[in-house]
């Protein structure tokens, strides 16, 4: 047994079910293509393959799926590099300074467009706009899931478009508690994701950036509102796994299609909601979940991602410009159109 946690969790979307195999059970005993994945539960960073889970995707494609929870994105990273899972989920710059030291990785799906909102108390903002805003977090402590993480990283950049240095404001690593630091007053700031951001949104709590749309972008901000979190394999096991790779995009691109068609909305925001936890309302739960609609695809361009190894290689993420050609799988979604095909592939 690996040290990252192996789970059997609920997936709640009016029905319960088991989303992975038991700990221990022979890979490949079912028939099916056995696949390690990671996820982050309640987090909004693998909810396509939670709900593939869920509704049977994986199943129907022929796969035995493992899902393997991890802590963040170094979790992530670092469950890749051991082999703990086949396939890691979480934004390029987790990824893109192990292909920078040598280990091949490569895209094979989309999971989100770009998460994060920097939130602050309103006593250390009070009414300044971007750049002031940024600026009044100097020397302040500012909450994010672990150092050197992407929300760090999306920090990092919202200071240097304010013309501050990283080491402006004091970094404080808070795990999946980044909200709850920011509310108990323990930090001035912090960049938070998913349900963390319905939490935070709280008289005495604003919105500094909100990086999940490029409306919502202040100009010279960027990347902004384009695809971000995605699943990452070794390159070595995406070519000797051509045909389970095939079958996971077609499974993400089912979860994409069930969770945006309006026929099963209650049970996605029913899903989506229980992100927030059982405690809250209904009407919250609906407003987070249509914010959440507005980022989950299954698609990332090639565009996209070769903009997050330009950001990478100028921040310092990586040492050198990285080729998008060797780091995009074949058969990533790179638009509607495309989905739908591997929906219609899927159910064959």
């Amino acid at each position: 047994m690996n040290r990252h946690r192996r789970f059997a969790f609920r997936l709640a979307a009016g029905t319960l079910a088991t989303a992975v195999l038991v700990s221990g059970c022979t890979a490949g005993s079912s028939g099916k293509d056995p696949v390690t994945l990671s996820v982050q539960p309640g987090t909004g960073v693998s909810t396509l393959i939670e709900i593939a889970a869920q509704q049977g995707f994986f199943t129907d494609a022929g796969l035995d799926v493992e899902l393997t929870t991890v802590e963040a994105g170094p979790g992530a990273a670092t469950a890749l590099a051991s082999g703990s899972v086949d396939v890691a989920t979480n934004a390029p710059e987790v990824f893109t300074p192990m292909v920078d030291k040598g280990t091949d990785l490569q895209l094979v799906a989309g999971q989100t467009r770009t998460v994060g909102m920097l939130a602050a108390t309103k006593n250390v903002i009070g009414s300044e706009k971007f750049p002031a805003s940024v600026r009044a977090l100097k020397g302040k402590k500012v909450a994010v899931t672990a150092l050197s993480s992407t929300t760090q990283r999306l920090v990092e950049m919202l200071l240097k478009a304010a013309g501050m240095a990283p080491d402006s404001v004091d970094f404080v690593a808070a795990g999946a508690s980044v909200d709850k630091a920011l509310l108990a007053g323990r930090v001035d700031a912090a960049l938070v994701t998913g349900p963390q951001i319905q939490r935070v949104l709280r008289p005495g709590t604003v919105p500094v950036v909100d990086l999940r749309t490029p409306q919502s972008c202040p100009a010279g901000v960027s990347p902004c509102g384009i695809a971000q979190v995605g699943m990452w394999a070794k390159a070595s096991w995406v070519k000797g796994h051509g045909e389970q790779v095939t079958k996971i995009q077609g499974a993400i691109a089912r979860a994409d299609a069930w969770v945006h068609d309006p026929a099963n909305r209650a049970a996605a925001v029913g899903f989506i909601g229980r992100q927030l936890g059982d405690g809250a309302p209904a009407a919250e739960r609906e407003e987070y979940a249509s914010s959440q609609l507005d980022v989950l695809t299954s698609v990332f361009p090639r565009n996209d991602l070769a903009t997050w190894l330009r950001f990478d290689a100028d921040n310092g993420i990586t040492k050198q410009h990285l080729d998008v050609a060797k780091l995009l799988a074949d058969g990533v979604a790179q638009n509607a159109g495309d989905v739908r095909a591997q929906v219609s592939a899927g159910k064959k």
